[in-house]
């Protein structure tokens, strides 16, 4: 067991990855403290596994000091800390409220920066220690998510930091970073943007390898890997556990050459296409010249219904008009997206786009 007689603490641990990762520590042979803001769900989580059940709000200094001091006192030590305790208030800038900011700042930032002062007094003492920081891949940045993916990347700085103030202390620091993982933040999202979770799931799913979405076990694994010493000589990382992106350094995400049909040779015609189903947006452009088709392909996360748009050499053609057209917000999109793909090179000059044959919305 790698955690025969260990310690650990384990915040948010009532629900999702925190309540996964207490449940594996305790299969591996730990002591579990599962603190949670509410009492109930964390004796939900602490009583099947043999744990101890804490009410701590992570704000608050002298409930995380009550809490750290009472794990110590009636289980002998602390070996792990795991800060999963987290909310989520999504808005824009200009419709997020002062506590919108305040309250996630707080229970991120503030909360893990409580817990990590106090759990590392027993650890320096007894010059060991593992401390994880739950991240996010919102650290990168994620539209509607100014407070959460400021807290998110914060904790990965909080983590180089105390790595290397805790490190000549035998304490290791590090975060994780999930991407789409099933729980209640995710469902929340779905929420927001008034879209079925189950549906969303699925369009979550369509853009991984993998071909589904991470469950919190998933996490919980990486969590217990950084929390044991295995992972010693790890220190100050941050682990995205996530699907795999596309090519940093370029614009194509996959290029592929075919022959064009016959009589193609040398007519020079486009059509890009947005197919977007929940938050999926990729973007195709066909480009056929000198009797090839080079297929160019993107794909983008956003939050938006289907758009089909396309262009070509040949003038007006009523009959392909698409029905249930709107071109509410589209004037704006299609400039964007023509001077944009001008600037790669993927389109011709604009004089040589002469239509944009329409904009169908789906439902």
């Amino acid at each position: 067991m790698r955690f025969k007689d260990r310690v650990a603490l384990v915040t948010g641990g009532g629900r999702g990855i925190g309540a996964a990762t207490a449940e594996l520590f305790a299969r591996e042979g730990a002591h579990v403290v599962v603190s949670d803001m509410d009492i109930v769900p964390a004796e939900q989580v602490a009583n099947p596994i043999g744990g101890l059940a804490v009410a701590c709000d992570v704000t608050s200094r002298e409930q995380v000091e009550d809490m750290v001091g009472r794990a110590v006192r009636e289980l002998g030590r602390l070996d792990v800390l795991v800060c999963c305790a987290g909310i989520i208030r999504d808005n824009l800038l200009f419709k997020m409220s002062d506590d919108d900011w305040d309250s996630v700042i707080d229970t991120h930032l503030k909360g893990a920066f409580l817990c990590a002062r106090a759990a590392q007094k027993p650890m320096v003492d007894q010059k060991y220690g593992k401390i994880v920081f739950l991240s996010s891949t919102s650290a990168l940045g994620n539209r509607g998510q100014t407070n959460y993916s400021t807290a998110k990347a914060g904790l990965q700085g909080m983590a180089r930091t105390l790595a290397i103030e805790l490190g000549p202390f035998n304490i290791n620091v590090n975060a994780v970073a999930p991407g789409f993982v099933e729980t209640r933040m995710t469902r929340a999202t779905a929420e927001r943007m008034g879209v079925d979770f189950e549906a969303f799931k699925v369009g979550a799913a369509s853009q991984i390898p993998l071909g589904r979405i991470g469950q919190p076990e998933d996490i919980a694994s990486v969590i217990a890997f950084l929390s044991n010493d295995e992972s010693s000589f790890v220190s100050g990382q941050t682990i995205y556990v996530r699907r795999p992106l596309a090519p940093s350094h370029s614009f194509l995400g996959s290029l592929r050459e075919r022959p064009s049909p016959a009589g193609g040779a040398g007519k020079y015609q486009h059509r890009v296409t947005l197919n977007v189903l929940m938050t999926r947006l990729r973007l195709q452009v066909r480009r056929r010249a000198s009797g090839r088709t080079v297929v160019r392909r993107r794909t983008f996360w956003r939050s938006s219904p289907q758009i089909r748009i396309e262009f070509g050499p040949d003038g007006p053609n009523s009959s392909r008009q698409p029905t249930g057209c709107s071109p509410h917000g589209v004037d704006w999109l299609a400039d964007r997206l023509l001077r944009w793909l001008g600037l790669l090179g993927i389109l011709p000059p604009p004089g040589r786009i002469h239509q944009i044959l329409g904009v169908g919305i789906a439902n």
